[in-house]
Formats: C-alpha cells, structure tokens, sequence
C-alpha cells in the first residue's frame, strides 16, 4: 500500500485551508480511541462545514491524515513531536493558522470540538462572510 509521510500530508491539510484533528492512540482496539471516532464519526456535515481534516496516529495498524495513508515511522516521528509517550491516547486539535488549540488526553466529544471551532477568530470570519453571501 502507497503511504505518504505525515509532514506530506500535514502540508497538504494545511495547503488547503484546513483544521486538523489529530487523534494519537495505540491502535484501533484503544476504548478511548473507539469512543472518539465513534463521536465524530457520525457528525459528516459537521466537519465539513469546519474544513476538518481527522488524522488517526497509530502505534500498531495504519496511520492516515484525512485519506492519505501514513507510514509507520511517520507517524511514531509525529508522537514525538507532540511528545506523546508509548500507549498514551491524546486528541490534538490544530487550527488553520497551524497553531495548537486543544490538547485532551480523553475523547472529546463532536459537540464540545465544534464549539471550541466556533470561537476561532477565522471561523467567526468565516461565518460572517457565509452569512454576507461571500
């Protein structure tokens, strides 16, 4: 299978204008990890409405930023970045300015995500022009 290094795919979520949520867990069998991609999941036109990229950052199984697979070492260089310890779960959400803007070591629920995206600066920006028609 094709992968791309996450510094690749990062670049190209950011190329693009978009929020990013990174969620970094053991692997898909994490209870943490289930209980937040079964809370945003279900919330499509949510994220889309907020240009949200989701990123699953796995110790074992594959890794992906939005669509794009990420190697494994990737996504271990990635675990160090934001100085994740081995078995930890950790949801990290990146505004649009690249910035770090929400840092839980439990699942966070879509609900409380999207009012924090809300409150961004270039969100409300956002919203003003969707609302002028722009």
């Amino acid at each position: 299978m094709w992968t791309k290094s996450a510094d690749a795919a990062c670049r190209g979520a950011c190329a693009s204008k978009s929020r990013l949520l990174l969620v970094f867990a053991p692997s898909v069998r994490h209870s943490d990890y289930k209980k937040q991609m079964r809370a945003i999941m279900g919330e499509a036109t949510g994220i889309a409405d907020r240009d949200l990229v989701i990123g699953e950052l796995l110790e074992k199984g594959m890794s992906r930023i939005g669509d794009v697979p990420i190697d494994p070492v990737s996504a271990a260089l990635m675990r160090g970045n934001f100085c994740i310890d081995s078995g930890d779960f950790v949801v990290v959400l990146i505004g649009k300015d690249g910035t770090e803007r929400m840092w839980s070591e439990w699942p966070v629920p879509a609900h409380e995500l999207f009012s924090l995206i809300d409150t961004m600066p270039l969100r409300q920006r956002e919203l003003e022009e969707r609302s002028a028609g722009g």
